[in-house]
């Protein structure tokens, strides 16, 4: 993830503003987010509740964050919905990493207020292995999704990309194997 918006974003000074989760999905943006800080970018991150909710790998990448001295706010009442609000107004990208392939079921109002904040506002965004709000499988909104301009996934692409409203949400598709031994792949997918 980190490579992609290099590529796409040599300049140092570009400012970056990562949209957190609470489950491992929001930990590969954290983890983005500090090799994209350690490169030199602008990095701010807004996590959706309050980082005490954080477990496992995400809390450690969250400490990470912090000990790079990365801005870190928690999205919970109107005051930090207006700093994340004028964030992403300046921000290049946007990293959304709210919610990752295990989403099921009904979007939480803060979640669904997020990712239209991110429809409407945003100027480049890149989803960590799936567009927040994207069904995996059907490729329909659940009722609204990430319009990615670029969606870094992890293994294979997903169903959902190409089926129904999916095309619309992933912009440009890079597979990253960095998850799953290519041999393992390799037996995956008939020759």
């Amino acid at each position: 993830m980190a490579q992609a918006i290099e590529a796409r974003a040599p300049n140092r000074g570009t400012r970056i503003v990562s949209l957190i989760g609470r489950g491992h999905n929001g930990g590969d943006g954290l983890s983005a987010s500090r090799l994209l800080a350690t490169a030199g970018y602008e990095v701010a991150v807004y996590m959706l509740g309050e980082r005490s909710v954080l477990r496992d790998e995400p809390a450690l990448y969250a400490q990470m964050v912090e000990r790079l001295g990365v801005p870190r706010h928690d999205v919970v009442n109107e005051p930090a919905w207006q700093a994340l609000e004028a964030a992403v107004r300046r921000a290049d990208w946007v990293i959304d990493a709210l919610l990752g392939l295990g989403f099921q079921g009904s979007l939480r109002p803060e979640v669904e207020r997020a990712i239209r904040l991110l429809k409407h506002l945003a100027r480049a965004v890149l989803a960590v292995d799936i567009p927040s709000g994207l069904n995996a499988d059907t490729g329909i909104p659940q009722p609204v999704a990430v319009r990615a301009t670029l969606t870094v996934t992890f293994g294979w692409p997903k169903l959902g990309f190409f089926v129904n409203d999916g095309p619309q949400h992933v912009g440009e598709v890079i597979v990253s194997p960095m998850t799953y031994p290519p041999q393992l792949l390799a037996k995956a997918v008939p020759a």
